[in-house]
This record gives structure tokens, sequence and C-alpha cells, in this order.
């Protein structure tokens, strides 16, 4: 524990401009300090950026991490490739960050760009700092623990700004929003919202909820709201919808677990608009059309990926309910049903099978919209897919499915910081999409192409090292240039 006991003078020797002696548990330390403007106190406060060592009468004994730090400095090889594409071709993200944040946008952008590229906790943040080209942009910046969880907290803490960076970077406001609701895990004691809660695994460890609005118009997730783990209901929604300031026609699109007479009468109420799956055994649902091979009852048929999706409406409790049938979907579930029969797998009979059989294929939702053409309804319904891959990019390719925070507005900052990092794998993802190049690379791949792309520093000057000449042409191709 430090205490204000005295300095003694021997020691004062070791303290040089930019350094500092604390007393703790009666040993001396030496650490590494700077200064902040602080806007509210309106003068400099002191930011202490790391331990440099134990001092003792023979000399400054080094910490493990000092020593490594400066090991570090011999390093000639920094990587440029992915520093220079997220901070040179995003000027649109920074720019919003520094007028949202100015007191923590360098921090916020170094932390996000660990995140991003290595996926790393926040105790290796200082590693990959300093074989990083950041290091010259970003000088003399607190990355170790103790500096970006404070970092953290202070960002968690300005609620209103992250909701002001969502409305400033995302100025187009999207038509459709799709809504939905996912888990994470934390133990954390301290936390404060990490509650045993359910789960479509069926793992009840403590845990939270996340919420997301993804924008299929803009291919982005556009905004975030963190739960506790035992709140997930219609309320949160739209609750969430009013934060975040979206206007215009707001369509939500969730799954069939969302879907009751309860939750569709509170979207209702509040004037929200909705595409919501009905289960297959819902009474609902007229299957009449299905029983026979004759469409001339139905209103018609669309192309969808090549493959013809025929349709029919009717109108029920001044709500919408459209049946789709994909022919080449009901072939396929016809014939696995089929062989699970001959393999006498259990609950699968001849008898339940003429029951069912009309249902293979199908695709029945219920809406409050207007809107009668089958295939905008269908392809609204399809794009959900899009934000269970933005789930599945969150917790598998950035590894944010656990975490480990103290408190609830470390745990917002955090997740501020994982968010940021999504929206600049969406920005890699449509450009590889728009250059038709997805079936060969992913934005991970491309991420790690970019940081085989290194700057070498041989004295005080910077030159290009050697990448092969393919990884220019790439680039080159999808508009981000190496220079």
């Amino acid at each position: 524990m430090r205490t204000k006991s005295k300095i003694p003078k021997w020691a004062l020797k070791f303290k040089t401009k930019g350094t500092e002696i604390r007393l703790i548990n009666k040993k001396l330390y030496l650490y590494e300090i700077t200064s902040k403007w602080d806007k509210e106190k309106k003068r400099p406060v002191k930011v202490t950026l790391g331990c440099i060592g134990r001092i003792t009468h023979s000399g400054v004994k080094k910490s493990k991490r000092r020593k490594l730090q400066e090991s570090l400095q011999h390093i000639t090889n920094y990587e440029y490739g992915v520093s220079l594409w997220m901070y040179k071709y995003n000027e649109d993200i920074i720019k919003t960050l520094q007028r949202t944040f100015p007191d923590y946008w360098r921090e916020i952008f170094i932390a996000t760009y660990m995140r991003l590229v290595y996926q790393a906790p926040i105790k290796n943040y200082s590693f990959y700092y300093n074989i990083s080209y950041l290091q010259e942009w970003f000088k003399n910046i607190g990355v170790s623990w103790r500096s970006m969880s404070s970092v953290f907290k202070g960002v968690g803490l300005e609620r209103e700004n992250v909701i002001k960076f969502f409305k400033k970077l995302h100025k187009r406001h999207p038509l459709t929003l799709l809504i939905d609701i996912s888990h994470i895990f934390s133990f954390s004691r301290q936390l404060g919202i990490n509650h045993k809660g359910y789960n479509n695994k069926y793992i009840f460890d403590p845990q939270i909820n996340l919420l997301f609005i993804y924008s299929p118009d803009l291919q982005v997730p556009v905004y975030y709201r963190v739960l506790g783990g035992n709140i997930s209901d219609v309320k949160t929604m739209k609750n969430a919808i009013k934060e975040s300031g979206f206007s215009g026609s707001i369509i939500i699109i969730s799954d069939k677990g969302f879907n009751s007479e309860d939750n569709r009468k509170l979207l209702e109420e509040d004037g929200l608009k909705y595409i919501l799956p009905l289960k297959r055994d819902s009474s609902l649902i007229d299957y009449t059309n299905t029983f026979g091979i004759n469409k001339e009852n139905w209103d018609g048929f669309f192309m969808y990926n090549d493959r013809a999706i025929w349709y029919y409406s009717y109108k029920r409790d001044n709500r919408r309910i459209f049946v789709f049938l994909d022919e080449l979907l009901r072939g396929n579930e016809e014939k696995d049903y089929l062989r699970r029969i001959e393999k006498k797998y259990e609950g699968y009979k001849v008898e339940r099978y003429h029951q069912i059989q009309h249902r293979f294929g199908t695709i029945a939702i219920i809406t409050n919209l207007e809107e009668k053409d089958g295939s905008k309804i269908y392809s609204w319904l399809k794009s959900r897919a899009e934000i269970e891959q933005m789930y599945d990019m969150f917790k598998n390719v950035l590894n944010a499915d656990r975490f480990y925070l103290r408190d609830e507005y470390q745990l917002e900052g955090w997740m501020f910081i994982n968010y940021l990092a999504m929206v600049y794998w969406y920005r890699l993802y449509q450009l590889l999409k728009k250059n038709e190049l997805l079936k060969k690379y992913s934005p991970m791949d491309l991420i790690r192409l970019m940081r085989e792309i290194k700057k070498i520093k041989i004295g005080k000057e910077w030159f290009m090292g050697e990448y092969p000449k393919k990884y220019g042409e790439l680039l080159d191709k999808l508009g981000i240039p190496i220079v």
C-alpha cells in the first residue's frame, strides 16, 4: 500500500525529468509519468505511464515489462500496412472520434487496432504497440493495463458521446434495421450486471446480453447496447430504437423465439413495424394452398439466388401472413425425413410424414406492413442472416464472447472498442465484396496480408520494407495503395 512517507535523500538522485519516486509497502519504485490537460478541472493532471523498476542503493532494478520494452526498441521492422489503412484510409472514423472523444481518441484508436489485428487482451497492448508504426504517429501514449482500463472506464462514463458517435458516423439513416440480442459470458464478481440467464445453447453461466442494431442498407452495425444477463424482451428493443435516434421506416426482423402475441402488440402500441417468422405448427398458418401441386390460387413467384420461390398471402387480425415455398428446399427436407424413417430414427414415422409433408420447404411470416410484394418481404426476411453473421464475427473472429473486467463502465468502454473493430472489419468485407474477392479472401486474410507490410527504421530514417508484388497489386485493386 502506497504511503505519504518521506522519500529518503539518497534515492532522489534517481529521479529524472518525467519520472516519480513512490514508496509502496516500504519499498521504493521509479515510475514514468507525464501530464494531460483535464477539461473539467481546467488544469494539467498527472498520468502514470508505467513502473520503470525498483530503486535500491546500487541503482534501479528494472521490471520485466520495462526490460521487454527496451529490448523491443532494437527491433527495426514495424507493422505498417494495417496501421496505414486504419489511420489514413478511414478519415471519417478518425475525425468522428476526435469530435466525440477529444481526450481519448488516440487511445481508443490504438485499442481498436489491438482488438481487430491481434484480438489482444489489454496486458499485451504494450508489446504490439512497440512493434507497430503507430508508435511513430502516436507518441507517449499510455498503453499499460492500468492506463487502458482507465480509458475504457472514461468512455463508459460518456454513453451520450457513444450515441453521438453512432449518429455522426452513420449520417444516412437506414430504411431497414435488424435488431437482435445475444450473450457473452463473464465471471467477474464486481461487474454487477452479469447474471445467470437463458441462452439457446442451454449454458447458464453468468452472462450479459448485447443488443445490436444492424443495417442491411449500410452493411454495418449502427448501434449497440449492453444489458443485464437476465434482461431480454421487446421493451429493450423499443428503448434501443429511441436512444439510437433513427427515424423513417424501421422494420424489426427477429427470430421465431421472439414472436408472440404479446410482443406483437407491444411493437404495434409503439408504432413499430415488424416481419416475424412463424413456427411451422402455428395455428395462424393456413396451409390449404400447399396440399396440391396446382398453384393457380397462389399470388405468384419470384427468383431468389437463382431459385424459384412461390408465395401467397392473406389478412388475419389486421396483419398479413405470407407463406413461401422453396421447391428445392422441399425436396431436400422430404428426402432427409424419409431417410430418417428408413434408418428408424426415434419419432420419425410414415404416419407423421403424411401429416406434415405439405409443410416441407415452407417459410411463413406475420407482418403489420401494408407491403403485398412477396419478393420484398422475403428479401428483408433473408437479410436476417447478416445479423447472425455479425454475431458470429463478434464472438469467433474478435474472440469477444468472454471478458474479464471489473465494473460496468469498463465493460461499456470495452464494448465500444469492439464495436469500432467491427466497423473496420465490415469495411474490409465491403471492399472484398465490391471487387468480387470474397470467395478468395476473408477480411481477416486481408488483415494478415497487410500485417506483413513493414516499415524499417535505419538510424533515424524510415524505409519501406520488402513485400510480395501480388500484395501491392491486390491492395491497389482494393483502393488501398501502400505509400
